[in-house]
């Protein structure tokens, strides 16, 4: 998938004369939204071919962005190369940044770039290009004789519409630009189990400045040119929470359907929004919003995560954007710490009743390092966080599949997400007996429904994407084999 974060570096570094390239190894039906291990593993390729095309274009420095669902292909990667060249490499991205002594101490890179990279990267381009020394760069980390040298962290760039467009050109050539686009950065909360609103809102000095958002006619622009340019059909917002200043969507709305007028998708906080909004919101071309629920149980959402909403408020939100033609998917999140079966039971039952409309999407909680609620795990687990980054090294995990806090209620938790999507079409009285102990006929029979209602429902923003993407990149590497036989 198109990397947005991969995009801004390289327009930074392009803008300042040096060169950039990107080494494309799609996901191809291996990730959370599309996974069919059979199908991945005949059209995913092999990371040995990866490498020989990375060494084939012999770089100056190796980049790698690692999150928590990427990390096991990334490590594989740069071992990889490790075992075949000394090419500088830096690494950045949440878990680089969560866990840069880490890396640092398992050889997983020379540089890590803690935080927000652009500033940082490029100087250390610049150095490394000059023969400078790289070792007073503020937000990079790296490793000497002496020990790990820890540099201090430069303020978050508060006018972010000082920073290039991203540059796509990067995708383009791989058929693989979706859309991706954001009307700022950060968050304006700090939920306890999100690395975003805790961990790397501490990266930089300033972080009351962490929530920034651009201009709206910037926002705008870049979407002109990227669908005059790329053929975008439909936008993603990957923001954390859309904006919702009346004022700045007002102008944005306008200018949108004036300028770019194609269909786009947001994340939206769980709050109330004012009718005359989301009716503006559907006519500007909005078709899809994703609502981060997380828990229907106030112990759990307000306590535990630190959120702060009313359930009302949520109902209200999706019944208004259900109305205005707006699909909605509710996205939760089972098996926290200290969570019960009870409470399992009663977020589940809260939201088929009550969202009726909504699509749900559970998510099995993995725990984020440099979080508050990745100590709390570790408190009653007994487990040592240290543990969990050497089994990242070692087996994939993601949201929708493996993750490595073993909650005691897991095998229920397993049962409400494999059911997520037919738990409301179950007769209520049945609902708690099919959950705690379905019968092997019966989730047989229910899970490839769910799976069907998964594709259509919650992916249905990103079904023209994926398409398009799908049929691009089938037709690139049957291409490639013929060419090879």
């Amino acid at each position: 998938m198109e990397a947005l974060g991969i995009e801004y570096l390289s327009a930074v570094l392009k803008s300042a004369g040096h060169q950039a390239t990107l080494v494309y190894r799609p996901a191809l039906f291996a990730n959370y939204r599309v996974r069919i291990p059979g199908l991945e593993t005949l059209l995913g390729g092999r990371l040995q071919d990866t490498v020989s095309e990375i060494l084939a274009k012999s770089p100056d420095l190796l980049a790698f962005t690692v999150n928590i669902s990427n990390m096991y292909n990334v490590v594989k990667l740069i071992r990889l190369v490790r075992q075949k060249s000394r090419v500088p490499i830096v690494v950045g991205g949440p878990m680089a940044t969560s866990s840069a002594e880490f890396f640092l101490k398992h050889d997983l890179g020379d540089f890590v770039v803690i935080g927000e990279g652009e500033d940082a990267f490029l100087e250390l381009v610049d150095a490394l290009d000059s023969g400078r020394d790289p070792s007073r760069i503020r937000n990079l980390w790296f490793k000497r004789q002496e020990g790990v040298i820890r540099n201090p962290a430069r303020p978050f760039v508060t006018d972010l519409d000082q920073i290039p467009f991203p540059d796509r050109t990067l995708y383009q050539e791989h058929g693989a630009v979706f859309g991706i686009i954001m009307a700022g950065r950060g968050c304006p909360f700090s939920c306890s189990y999100c690395f975003s609103g805790t961990g790397f809102r501490r990266t930089a000095p300033n972080p009351r400045h962490y929530y920034r958002i651009r201009d709206p006619l910037k926002v705008v622009q870049e979407a002109s040119e990227a669908k005059t340019r790329y053929k975008v059909r439909w936008f993603h917002f990957m923001d954390d929470i859309f904006p919702v200043k009346r004022s700045w969507l007002e102008t944005f709305f306008e200018a949108w359907k004036r300028d770019v007028n194609r269909p786009f998708d947001i994340y939206m906080a769980p709050i109330r929004m004012d009718r005359s909004l989301v009716r503006k919101l559907a006519d500007a071309g909005c078709r899809h919003v994703n609502i981060g629920l997380q828990s229907a149980v106030p112990r759990i959402y307000r306590d535990l995560m630190g959120r702060r909403f009313k359930l009302e408020d949520v109902v209200a939100l999706v019944r208004d954007l259900s109305a205005n033609g707006i699909t909605v998917a509710v996205e939760n999140i089972i098996g926290v710490p200290t969570e019960t079966r009870k409470e399992m039971l009663e977020s589940m039952e809260w939201t088929v009743k009550h969202l009726p409309q909504a699509f749900v999407y559970t998510y099995k909680y993995v725990p984020l390092p440099g979080t508050p609620m990745a100590a709390l795990a570790a408190r009653v687990s007994g487990q040592d966080p240290e543990t969990w980054l050497e089994t990242l090294m070692e087996q994939p995990v993601d949201y929708r599949g493996t993750t490595f806090f073993v909650h005691p209620e897991s095998d229920l938790a397993n049962n409400i997400q494999d059911l997520e999507k037919v738990i409301g079409y179950i007769p209520e009285s049945l609902r708690r007996r099919v959950l705690e102990k379905p019968s092997r006929t019966l989730k047989f029979v229910l899970k490839p429904a769910a799976l069907v209602t998964t594709l259509w429902g919650a992916n249905i923003n990103w079904l023209p994407s994926y398409l398009l993407f799908y049929e691009s990149q089938i037709g690139r590497l049957l291409g490639r084999r013929i060419k090879r036989h």
